[in-house]
C-alpha cells in the first residue's frame, strides 16, 4: 500500500508504511475501514522508532488511546535489530524502560 489508493474492500492482512497509514486513517475516517475496531493485531517492523517523533509512535498513542476508550484490545508485536542505540547498561535499561 502507497498511500495513493486505499484497498476498496476488507482485507485479512494489511501491510503498509507508517505515513500511508496515518493519511489512509484520516482520508477514510468517514468509511471506518482503517479504524482499530477492524483490526485483531498490529506488527511494528523497527520498532524502536516508537520512541523517537515518529509516525510509529502517533500510529502507538492511538491505539493506546482506543484500547483506554472502548476497554478493548489489539495485539502487538514490535520487532527491531536494535531497540536502542544506548551505550551502558544502565542507559539501555531506561531506554527499554521507554519502550514497554
Amino acid at each position: 500500500m502507497g498511500g495513493k489508493s486505499s484497498p476498496s474492500r476488507r482485507f485479512d492482512v494489511l501491510v503498509s508504511t507508517p505515513q500511508a497509514f496515518l493519511i489512509l486513517q484520516q482520508v477514510e475516517a468517514e468509511k471506518k475501514l482503517f479504524a482499530w475496531s477492524n483490526f485483531f493485531a498490529c506488527v511494528f517492523d523497527e520498532c524502536h522508532h516508537i520512541i523517537k517523533d515518529h509516525p510509529y509512535r502517533v500510529i502507538a498513542q492511538g491505539i493506546n488511546a482506543w484500547q483506554s476508550h472502548y476497554n478493548n484490545r489489539i495485539q502487538i508485536l514490535g520487532l527491531s535489530a536494535s531497540l536502542t542505540y544506548a551505550v551502558g547498561h544502565k542507559a539501555v535499561e531506561a531506554a527499554l524502560g521507554n519502550l514497554c
